[in-house]
């Protein structure tokens, strides 16, 4: 029988500091390979739901699992995370090599330098996402579009069994958005489970299988050609704003 990678038991979700978990008493089964939408209006949970996923927060009660381990253990390279851009310090002066090399940390010995293996897989990935030209350069002075590309990259050289994405189509230009939805495609062929957050239901009608809804702390999960109707759509964002 397959062991779920992903597993929320009687979960509730939040800060410490506040009175109210933002997500409470969630059950959810997420298997490995899934191709999963999150999506809802501002303020749903979708976020605290990725980052208590990732370790960054801790559950309010109950039991977030990774494939049949507390999710705030340590899972070593296990886990890509990839925030909103608006979170990242793009002032912080790191090159885009150092950057996507990241990815690599948990591949390294502690405290070595870099393999020639680890500098090679770093090479592909950054000329997979066409940003090798600007390896040198600092984050900073890239555009939004390339700079969703190194965050794409640093999780190509990580190679890990989940990814999960927090608005990565945000202000990004087509070619950019095209090669994102490819690489979660070849994401998906290679059996690692991902976690999307977005608000453009088309992209979510076209490519994904799954869809998690959230909504006013209430949760739904289903098939996505199940999910994207405006009966449940019409729940989470109005009537209006389904039919635009």
């Amino acid at each position: 029988m397959q062991q779920p990678m992903i597993e929320l038991i009687d979960a509730s979700l939040g800060y410490a500091e506040e009175r109210e978990p933002t997500l409470a008493n969630l059950n959810l089964t997420i298997y490995s390979g899934e191709l999963v939408a999150i999506i809802g209006p501002n303020g749903a949970g979708k976020s605290t739901l990725l980052k208590t996923i990732v370790g960054l927060i801790p559950p309010y009660a109950g039991k977030v699992m990774l494939h049949g381990v507390a999710a705030f253990s340590r899972h070593t390279g296990c886990v890509s995370y990839v925030p909103q851009r608006g979170m990242i310090d793009w002032n912080y002066p790191i090159t885009v090599f150092d950057a996507v090399m990241m990815g690599r940390f948990n591949h390294m010995a502690p405290f070595g330098p870099p393999s020639k293996a680890d500098r090679e897989i770093v090479a592909e990935a950054m000329e997979r996402m066409g940003i090798a030209a600007f390896s040198n350069r600092r984050i900073g002075d890239l555009s939004g579009g390339q700079q969703q590309r190194i965050f794409l990259a640093r999780t190509l050289a990580q190679q890990p069994r989940i990814l999960l994405m927090d608005e990565p189509f945000n202000a990004v230009d087509l070619p950019t958005e095209e090669m994102i939805l490819e690489c979660l495609h070849d994401f998906h062929d290679l059996g690692v489970t991902t976690l999307v957050v977005t608000h453009n239901l088309g992209i979510v009608r076209d490519h994904f299988e799954k869809v998690l809804l959230l909504n006013d702390r209430e949760m739904e999960y289903g098939d996505a050609e199940t999910m994207i109707v405006r009966e449940k759509l019409e729940k989470v964002y109005g009537k209006r704003a389904v039919f635009l």
